[in-house]
């Protein structure tokens, strides 16, 4: 046999003792595994010993036809959910700089719905519908300060409230409109300035005028404690329920007279 057609074995490639032939396959003891590219939380993909890993990209898919695939996106941070047309649907968005978690709807479909699912199967649910967002839930939906617990709950179609109910601001906010307004109204105690009713008549302390209504109650006591008045709509005084027990008016006549 001639020198030419002499048969040689190439040497064994040596392996690197971190990676450990086992009969379920080979195994990383230390060090890690990475792609060429790979720059530390800027491209490439990483992936070490412990099970920690880092991809810069991708796309994570179950290969099924017509299925949603989630994609990490290394340009703007986002973790993105994309159609079979690879329209993104929605994206979950990081924005480091001002401690924001965005979940946004991409395509603006009718109808979305972010739900929080728990194991006695009280689901809570944020839903936006057309222009509105609620917050939907199977069971009671609460809210707490942290301190005292609960300050109000959701519970079989009632709103409970366990603290007061305040405005932002002393005489600032309505409690319904001429537009919206409650059926019925159920208190122990109702206190403030003017009654008043439908037809424009009130009820006002005495000798309060127009201008003094929103004062304070510290004001109304002190200025306004000698009884109440009765005024119509055009704010002249009919009659006056004094704290010395008479009524002042300008006569009375008896109801068979009234027609």
């Amino acid at each position: 046999m001639t020198e030419e057609f002499k048969q040689y074995e190439l040497p064994e490639v040596p392996k690197s003792p971190s990676i450990v032939d086992t009969p379920d396959g080979a195994v990383l003891r230390t060090g890690e595994f990475k792609s060429p590219n790979y720059v530390k939380n800027q491209a490439g993909w990483k992936i070490d010993a412990t099970g920690n890993a880092e991809f810069n990209g991708g796309t994570l898919s179950s290969g099924g036809a017509g299925e949603t695939r989630v994609r990490l996106n290394g340009s703007n941070q986002a973790l993105e959910f994309v159609r079979t047309n690879d329209v993104v649907a929605m994206s979950i968005l990081s924005e480091a700089s001002n401690n924001i978690l965005s979940i946004r709807d991409i395509d603006e479909v009718a109808r979305f719905e972010f739900t929080i699912v728990s194991g006695n199967g009280d689901d809570l649910r944020l839903v936006q519908d057309g222009s509105r967002f609620l917050l939907e839930g199977n069971g009671i939906l609460g809210w707490n300060s942290g301190v005292d617990g609960y300050i109000g709950r959701l519970s079989a179609g009632n709103l409970e409230v366990s603290t007061n109910w305040l405005p932002t601001a002393d005489n600032s906010k309505s409690n319904g409109t001429a537009a919206m307004r409650w059926s019925d109204t159920r208190s122990v105690l109702i206190n403030g300035a003017d009654i008043g009713f439908e037809n424009g008549w009130k009820f006002r302390e005495w000798p309060a005028k127009k201008e003094d209504i929103g004062k304070s109650p510290e004001w109304m006591r002190e200025n306004a404690n000698l009884g109440i008045q009765l005024l119509d709509e055009n704010e002249k005084l009919i009659a006056v329920f004094h704290k010395n027990g008479n009524i002042y008016c300008n006569g009375f006549k008896p109801l068979s007279e009234l027609k």
